[in-house]
């Protein structure tokens, strides 16, 4: 608080009241009672209560001139608080008292008053000035705060355009080498094919059918090249939402929050879940509703799908569908769970760092 400094400064000016009076019984009630006023200053929220306090202070001095040593502490609060008129004239009900009337006790309590309104006008303007900073420096973290969130934002956009430009070239790639490539060795297969049929020279017939197991290799290999390749430029997050515009039996809601880099196993995996799980909606439940919640956490992937539709009996894992999304999840090393909600909820959580290459996902035209 501002006015501790002042307000103690003040309390101690009063002790040279001693200089002209003894010691006296007042002296000392007044010195407890001031800084007890003092104190409350700095605590009061009511003005009007304060300006009571300070009169009726003012109004006891009159009878026990030893409290007017503590006047300038007294008119530093209601300086404080913008009670000009009431310290002027207390100061001068002070200055007509008989016994204060000697040079050196009015030089006393004038130059207190004044001490008093120059350290009250100080302590507002610092405390003007601390507001203002205190404003001023949480406006600019507010600012940073906005400034790393729109930051991160964009980050976040631009590895998301930059993933998408990605995918965009690897299918670009992909028909490319379909279209040109497959074609003409799909063509020169066909012509060596043909020169083996019409030509009857053995020492040819082995070039032609070395050349022929060449070029049946080479296409092979491209086609998984480009199998891969499509593989890979598969968006997880446009193949869920193309599969929640394409369901038309209830509205579908999509909670989507995984990072780019996603094993392509589990990426397929979590998409045939997604299909099953609608068909089965639209199939077997009165749903009005389903929400699709995919999470990524630091060690494992998430996937939480329910609906608010009614389920009869108990729930069996032996259906096609439903045995079905637990294969694919245990060939993902995850593990997944089917309960009532009171609708029907699939939980499923694939961790991070395993081997996928051994898993048996089916991938299924999306």
């Amino acid at each position: 608080m501002t006015g501790i400094p002042s307000m103690l400064c003040l309390w101690l000016y009063g002790f040279f009241w001693l200089c002209f009076f003894p010691l006296r019984t007042a002296f000392i009630l007044g010195t407890f009672l001031s800084l007890t006023l003092g104190a409350a200053s700095l605590f009061l929220k009511s003005r009007n209560l304060y300006l009571a306090c300070s009169v009726i202070f003012s109004g006891i001095s009159w009878f026990f001139p030893s409290f007017a040593a503590w006047a300038p502490l007294i008119l530093y609060g209601t300086f404080r608080r913008r009670f000009f008129l009431p310290a002027i004239m207390a100061c001068l009900t002070l200055a007509l008292h008989p016994e204060l009337r000697q040079p050196e006790i009015l030089f006393f309590l004038l130059f207190g008053a004044g001490l008093a309104s120059l350290l009250a006008f100080l302590d507002r303007n610092l405390e003007t000035v601390t507001g203002k900073y205190q404003n001023l420096r949480d406006d600019l973290q507010e600012r940073n705060l906005l400034l790393k969130e729109k930051n991160k934002t964009l980050l976040e956009k631009q590895d998301y355009e930059i993933y998408t430009a990605t995918l965009q070239e690897r299918n670009r790639i992909a028909r490319e080498i379909h279209d040109n490539v497959g074609h003409m060795l799909t063509r020169a297969i066909l012509l060596t094919g043909a020169v083996r049929a019409v030509s009857r020279d053995p020492a040819i017939q082995n070039s032609l059918e070395n050349l022929e197991a060449t070029l049946s290799q080479a296409m092979g290999n491209i086609r998984q090249s480009v199998h891969d390749l499509h593989d890979e430029a598969v968006s997880l997050e446009e193949a869920l939402r193309e599969l929640v515009r394409d369901f038309t039996f209830c509205p579908v809601s999509l909670e989507y929050d995984v990072g780019p880099e996603l094993p392509r196993d589990v990426k397929y995996g979590l998409i045939s879940i997604v299909k099953e799980a609608l068909v089965n909606v639209s199939r077997h439940s009165n749903a009005t509703k389903v929400h699709i919640i995919l999470q990524e956490h630091p060690g494992f992937w998430q996937l939480i799908l329910e609906d608010d539709g009614t389920v009869p009996g108990e729930i069996s894992s032996s259906g096609i569908g439903l045995a079905g999304m637990k294969e694919r999840i245990h060939a993902l090393h995850g593990r997944i769970e089917f309960s009532k909600t009171p609708g029907f909820r699939i939980f499923a959580a694939i961790p991070k760092g395993s081997d996928f290459s051994s898993a048996t996902s089916k991938k299924e035209e999306i």
